[in-house]
């Protein structure tokens, strides 16, 4: 079981910092732009809330599989990993809806459609966003609350 636990751990590291170097360059390379320029279109402004979000959920995950894994060897003394639930499911969440309003924006800037609804769409998406994303955090604070029952059982 021992080994087991080692080799999930250094697979899990190398996850780890694949995923900081990933979400990292992105979120410096748009943020290095917002500076520069004080601006940031749509698409980057998406681009950096899913690289942040996922940034900080690879840090929940991280953080407790470390608690998880070494909570046998501690003999189930550490139940830190639990307090980590609820924040696992939002960021979880809130990267999934990061990643569906990135695929949405493609989708209606890069379609050629003569329905009535999607050419409105098309015009208006950019300014949709910053709704868009407040309806994104709510919607998953709201869809995650009920597993906030579980930290205290």
């Amino acid at each position: 079981m021992f080994p087991a636990i080692i080799i999930g751990l250094i697979i899990l590291g190398i996850e780890f910092i694949t995923e900081i170097i990933e979400n990292g360059l992105m979120i410096i390379v748009n943020c290095s732009e917002w500076i520069r320029c004080r601006k940031l279109t749509c698409c980057d402004i998406i681009l950096t809330s899913l690289g942040i979000s996922t940034f900080f959920l690879q840090r929940t995950i991280f953080i407790n599989n470390i608690f998880f894994a070494l909570s046998p060897v501690l003999n189930g003394q550490c139940d830190i990993w639990r307090n980590f639930y609820f924040l696992w499911m939002y960021l979880n969440t809130l990267s999934l809806w990061f990643a569906t309003w990135l695929s949405v924006f493609y989708c209606v800037k890069i379609a050629n459609f003569s329905q009535p609804l999607f050419l409105w769409l098309k015009q208006r998406i950019s300014g949709l966003m910053p709704q868009l994303f407040m309806g994104s955090l709510l919607v998953s604070l709201v869809t995650c609350l009920p597993s906030a029952n579980v930290i205290d059982r």
